[in-house]
């Protein structure tokens, strides 16, 4: 049995549904909510809690209470309610698209993408002048100034993992716009992007063993690296 059919069969136990802003009722945007901090709270994101004060993330090694070095206190990472909003917020945004993979009626994997342009996204999603100057010209040369999709999110279940579906959820929300997502160097999405046909653009060149499931960085940058967070990774297709 190939790879792929052999993923095919491994999520063929629940069903994936692309949906649009006007799909998300209150039982999908708290699922997916929930679903969101669990994903990011472990490494290689170790966004567990968050300090009110500087706004660092640290991850599960680190409780709820506890002071930053800032003197700042640290809370949940991403507070339901919170995170509600925030998925409100990505879902108001032009040709916004989300799946959603669920098993009697339980929600185990999400995606969302949505439309913008070379100049909206890379001002909004980097900090420094370098950075934005690179993103924006390396967008440009591929879409001329044109929408494009960014895809935003996406997370899966622990016990889901190694199954193929976040090539699915990949899949689901991207379109015939040039597509561009980041994600960090030591991510399950670095193979994701492989697998798909994405090229890397930014960041640190990483190898992927997909049968041990190893990502090893090979000490080389392509394109530059993030002057905010130097193990991020752009991908475009």
């Amino acid at each position: 049995m190939n790879e792929e059919r052999r993923e095919k069969r491994l999520i063929s136990e629940g069903r994936l549904f692309v949906l649009e802003r006007a799909d998300l009722d209150l039982d999908c945007l708290t699922q997916v909510a929930g679903l969101y901090a669990d994903v990011f709270a472990p490494p290689p994101w170790n966004e567990f809690v968050k300090c009110n004060c500087c706004e660092c993330f640290h991850g599960m090694e680190t409780s709820i209470g506890e002071r930053c070095d800032c003197g700042g206190e640290f809370g949940e990472a991403y507070p339901l309610e919170e995170t509600i909003e925030y998925i409100k917020s990505e879902a108001d945004k032009k040709g916004f698209r989300m799946a959603v993979y669920k098993e009697a009626e339980k929600i185990l994997g999400f995606s969302w993408s949505y439309l913008t342009t070379p100049g909206e996204l890379s001002t909004r999603k980097w900090k420094t002048s370098g950075d934005i100057r690179f993103v924006l010209n390396s967008l440009l040369e591929r879409s001329n100034d044109q929408e494009i999709r960014y895809f935003s999110e996406c997370g899966v279940s622990p016990n889901m993992r190694g199954r193929g579906l976040a090539n699915e959820l990949t899949s689901a929300v991207t379109g015939p716009e040039t597509t561009v997502y980041r994600t960090n160097c030591l991510s399950p999405m670095m193979a994701v992007a492989q697998r798909l046909g994405f090229v890397q653009i930014m960041g640190p060149e990483v190898i992927v063993d997909r049968e041990s499931r190893v990502f090893i960085e090979t000490g080389q940058v392509i394109g530059k690296r993030d002057d905010t967070n130097p193990q991020r990774t752009l991908f475009v297709k």
